[in-house]
């Protein structure tokens, strides 16, 4: 019999979203839920869907209290194939840009959030509409201009200086910022919102230190069978 090799993935999702797979996994029988997650990413490869959620959300930090009191998350992993994730995870990236633009990249968390999507769409099973509703999300938790421009002051205060486009796309994580296309959609440059920020040319100072890389998407835990 050919062996196959699995590894842990880890991620962060929709307690909701994830209790219904479980109990829907139970009820019928199923192997486990990775051996379902497995098969509903053959599906999805075969005959993708469109995103169901857009990647990395931006959460203003005035509401981020009351979006993690309605949409409680949880931390779990599974036992899959790395090579099928890792074409699933390659598709969706390229789905990803084509849906919301090109600066625009797929996590694994929004990925796992898809997959399980999937099953309980494609099964019946109800779920959090709320959560998948981006009309509803951005009127309650996304990004106010003012927190933008609050964000762009805060950066320059850690620059000593306005930051520019690069800048930005390095460090925003630092200060919640959106992403430059999101800036350039709602302001129409970049530098007009650094205009209505109130900022001015001053000297430079030093650059905050750069992330770490992210550790890599699996773990090792292998699992042959």
């Amino acid at each position: 019999m050919k062996r196959v090799i699995r590894s842990t993935l880890d991620f962060k999702v929709l307690k909701s979203l994830w209790q219904s797979v479980h109990s829907f996994v139970e009820e019928n029988k199923e192997e486990s839920v990775s051996f379902v997650f497995e098969k509903k990413s053959r599906a999805l490869i075969t005959d993708p869907k469109p995103l169901p959620i857009k990647p990395n959300r931006r959460i203003s930090r005035r509401t981020r209290k009351e979006f993690e009191k309605e949409f409680p998350m949880i931390r779990s992993s599974l036992y899959l194939n790395p090579i099928l994730i890792q074409e699933l995870f390659d598709l969706y990236d390229e789905i990803a840009k084509y849906q919301y633009g090109e600066d625009e990249e797929i996590n694994i968390h929004t990925l796992v959030t898809t997959v399980l999507y999937f099953i309980c769409y494609d099964n019946g099973i109800k779920i959090d509409d709320n959560y998948f509703d981006e009309e509803y999300f951005n009127s309650k938790y996304t990004y106010q201009k003012d927190n933008v421009l609050e964000s762009l002051r805060e950066l320059s205060s850690i620059l000593n200086k306005p930051p520019t486009q690069r800048e930005w796309k390095v460090y925003r994580q630092r200060v919640n910022g959106p992403s430059l296309s999101y800036i350039e959609s709602h302001f129409g440059s970049f530098n007009h919102a650094k205009d209505l920020a109130g900022l001015e040319k001053c000297k430079s100072g030093k650059k905050p230190k750069k992330k770490q890389k992210k550790s890599p998407m699996f773990s090792i835990n292998i699992n042959m069978y």
